[in-house]
């Protein structure tokens, strides 16, 4: 295999999981947005939370306190 063809697939599998992260954040961002957190945050969250910015949203998921009640991986390890 030649090397143009290794990039495709990385670039596949690459857009594969930001288009992947995108919707989940999306998803996770319309619940959020729903039922917990102060409206600012959710709203910040909700426009990070497109496909193109996706991943992104996880960090502030992780990173903001008080944006959304529903953490479920804080909730193990406590």
């Amino acid at each position: 295999m030649n090397t143009e063809l290794y990039i495709k697939y990385i670039a596949m599998i690459f857009a594969f999981f930001w288009i992947t992260s995108g919707i989940l954040s999306f998803i996770m961002s319309l619940l959020c947005f729903l039922f917990t957190g102060k409206k600012i945050n959710n709203i910040i969250g909700l426009l990070i939370a497109s496909v193109f910015f996706g991943p992104f949203y996880w960090f502030y998921y992780i990173y903001i306190d008080n944006y959304c009640d529903i953490k479920p991986i804080y909730k193990f390890l406590k």
